[in-house]
């Protein structure tokens, strides 16, 4: 008889081993802790199943892609509307820093430097937080 082993504590399925016969009780199985006969469920490259007096299906916990996730056992990791509010603020924030430094651009008071330094500095400076959020929200989607 197969028994599916699962581990003790996170109760992630391990592997499966041959029962044993119980030597007491003649056509008995001996079922060792943390094994079960019922048969696992099936999974993707991105789940595991665990052993909840069922078998159950859960996505994996991968790193933490940013500080605006938050873990979700059904979705994975997810960007909370509390966390879409704070990193729209940001947006705002570095959009506003952005459009100052354009307006010093214009009146030619950039940093002492001359109209064509300044245009240099903005072209060479980080992508705006707004590109990175839509690269990361790109991102997000095309690994889960």
């Amino acid at each position: 008889m197969k028994l599916y082993n699962y581990h003790k504590d996170s109760k992630v399925y391990v592997g499966e081993t041959e029962a044993r016969l119980n030597p007491l009780e003649k056509g008995k199985f001996l079922i060792p802790a943390c094994a079960t006969t019922i048969e696992p469920l099936k999974v993707k490259s991105d789940e595991e199943c665990f052993f909840d007096g069922e078998w159950k299906v859960r996505k994996i916990k991968t790193m933490q892609p940013s500080k605006f996730h938050a873990w979700s056992d059904t979705k994975g990791w997810e960007i909370s509307e509390e966390s879409k509010s704070l990193l729209d603020a940001e947006i705002e924030k570095a959009e506003a820093e952005r459009k100052q430094k354009e307006d010093k651009l214009k009146t030619n008071v950039f940093y002492g430097l001359s109209k064509d330094e300044a245009i240099k500095v903005i072209d060479d400076a980080p992508v705006t937080i707004k590109a990175c959020k839509d690269l990361l929200i790109d991102f997000i989607k095309l690994k889960f």
